[in-house]
């Protein structure tokens, strides 16, 4: 008999006692972009969360997880995928929940019995506080340059490790500004994750987004955070456009250049220079000035016709040409004699922003190109001005100079005058003119007769500059 026993004792020993599969833990957990796991019993509405079991005996297998709310209602079914001893869920959307508190509840074979785990709760306390744009000095801004960085500063309270949605915003308008880096038509968004409160964002203004000859754009940063969470903007940043050609100012060759094309005109013989109409009728004197002429202008000099030319070409004119670089919107600093091809359209039309606006938008700036500008009676110039755009001009002459025969503001009219009549006679074999008189109440008086010639000259200067770039 005790050998009985304790062979059925020896048998009971061996025996397994087998462990039904189950649930040991549950957990749930923010995922971040990185793939980095933080347990969690807190979360914002926009959080990526899933749930994490702790199972035995289900390797290879799925369990099917229901979230439940505080009143036991069933709100959610989502699957888990086993691998070893852990079972991960599908990604939860808890935005749906803000202000509840959801549990975990896995039921059904193949566990013997339910099982009821850890509690999240969907908190909005969290908000954003502040928007600004900072410089790298994390200086507050209110304006920047295109192509310039500037900083996106957040501020937020209970938002950590949560990802913010920025967008771009055209200021009253709220027109949303084309993404930069994809070119397409989506949205600038960009996405950061507050950290102790504060998260910060580098965003680089191009003027590609804006239209070249557009004002300065007004932008604000727009924040928020998951369909439930706060919105809030920030002040208005002014982006404004850089003025590459403020500094330009108009070399010698290019005073020299444009005295050439422009001439000298009218000189009298008592050396005054006096006004003139040009073939458009306008009053014109010394090198092509107009504004503020009148038949009555006069200048002393060649000395002072010049001078005043040399002021007004490197203020005014000069003046000008920078502002409509500016405003066509060139992206580039001109070369010298491409700014002072410029100057001289600028001086002989003012307004020239056909060709300026084809140089912003980068075409291909041909002969024709300025010919085609006003070209009528004006296409040697034209021709002139793209070779010294082209820096194809190494010389110039010296001004031509328009001469008047009189003392007036006749400019290129006729001048009608009185003169002895002459005759031909023949003395000692040779033809000689001999002055006409005529009998007057019986007075031998010269007879004299109108005539109309040329009133003015040209003098052709033999001066020659070289024009050095």
């Amino acid at each position: 008999m005790a050998g009985n026993n304790a062979s059925s004792v020896a048998k009971e020993s061996k025996e397994e006692i087998e462990i039904p599969p189950k649930v040991t833990s549950s957990r749930w957990v923010r995922i971040s972009e990185e793939g980095e796991e933080t347990n969690i019993d807190k979360a914002m509405p926009d959080s990526s969360v899933k749930i994490v079991l702790t199972v035995l005996k289900l390797d290879g297998k799925s369990v099917s997880i229901t979230i439940i709310d505080e009143e036991d209602k069933e709100l959610k079914d989502v699957n888990a995928t086993v691998s070893g001893t852990t079972a991960t869920s599908d990604e939860v959307k808890i935005n749906k929940w803000v202000g509840k508190k959801i549990k975990i509840r896995v039921k059904e074979n193949p566990f013997e019995q339910e099982y009821t785990g850890a509690e999240l709760e969907i908190t909005n306390n969290g908000k954003i506080v502040n928007v600004e744009w900072c410089n790298n000095e994390n200086k507050t801004i209110k304006e920047i340059s295109y192509n310039d960085p500037v900083v996106i500063k957040v501020t937020t309270e209970n938002l950590n490790e949560n990802e913010l949605s920025i967008s771009i915003l055209e200021d009253k308008v709220n027109k949303k500004v084309e993404d930069w880096d994809k070119a397409t038509e989506n949205d600038i968004v960009l996405k950061v994750t507050a950290d102790n409160n504060v998260a910060t964002v580098e965003f680089v203004p191009k003027d590609e987004w804006f239209s070249k000859r557009a004002k300065d754009k007004p932008i604000m940063a727009s924040v928020s955070y998951g369909e439930g969470g706060t919105n809030k903007s920030s002040l208005v940043l002014t982006v404004k456009r850089v003025n590459y050609n403020k500094d330009m100012t108009v070399s010698d060759n290019g005073i020299r250049f444009t005295a050439q094309e422009e001439a000298l005109a009218m000189i009298c013989p008592d050396g005054k220079i006096r006004a003139y109409k040009d073939t458009r009728g306008n009053w014109t004197i010394g090198y092509g000035e107009m504004t503020g002429i009148t038949a009555d202008t006069v200048l002393a000099s060649k000395e002072e016709a010049f001078n005043r030319y040399k002021d007004k070409i490197k203020g005014s004119y000069q003046t000008q040409a920078r502002y409509l670089l500016f405003t066509q919107g060139v992206k580039r600093k001109m070369e010298q004699y491409e700014f002072d091809a410029i100057v001289d359209l600028v001086y002989n039309s003012w307004s020239c922003g056909e060709v300026i606006g084809k140089i912003a938008d980068e075409e291909e700036i041909s002969e024709q190109t300025f010919v085609n500008f006003r070209g009528s009676g004006l296409t040697n110039r034209r021709k002139a001005e793209y070779m010294l755009y082209t820096n194809q001009v190494t010389s110039v002459k010296g001004p031509k100079e328009y001469h008047r025969k009189d003392n007036t503001n006749g400019g290129y009219d006729d001048i009608t005058k009185q003169v002895q009549e002459t005759q031909k006679v023949v003395k000692d074999g040779k033809t000689i003119e001999e002055p006409v008189f005529e009998t007057v109440e019986g007075k031998q008086v010269p007879k004299m007769k109108t005539i109309t010639e040329q009133g003015w000259y040209l003098v052709n200067s033999q001066e020659t500059y070289t024009l050095q770039y």
